[in-house]
């Protein structure tokens, strides 16, 4: 707010556009540190503090373990106790277990279980 009214008073106009301007600096300024701050925030954390947290939906479940279970004549997997539609390169049995390497629109995209290979 200093720094607002520092720019405003040193500007060599009528009182009102000096009032003017240090309204509009002091706005600038509070924006320009509000969105400086937000991301160097949000970022420490994401890395250092919740990393998993801020993972939600179907993206959170990228590294998760995963069962593949038939049900109803579907081949679903199981992860995290949810049931998903699937995709995979890879020919996987019920029963087997994989991880979720990546998502595709929504759907996640199983690998076989480094384990197993």
């Amino acid at each position: 707010m200093r720094l607002a009214v520092f720019f405003a008073l040193n500007i060599d106009v009528h009182l009102l556009y000096q009032i003017l301007i240090g309204i509009i600096s002091w706005f600038f300024f509070v924006a320009f540190h509000y969105s400086v701050w937000r991301k160097i925030l949000v970022s420490i954390a994401d890395k250092v503090l919740a990393p998993t947290i801020t993972q939600s939906g179907v993206d959170g479940l990228i590294g998760r373990k995963a069962i593949v279970k038939e049900v109803d004549g579907k081949i679903l997997a199981s992860i995290q106790g949810d049931l998903w539609p699937f995709k995979s390169d890879e020919n996987l049995a019920p029963g087997g277990v994989c991880q979720v390497g990546s998502v595709d629109h929504g759907t996640p995209i199983l690998k076989r279980h480094s384990e197993e290979k």
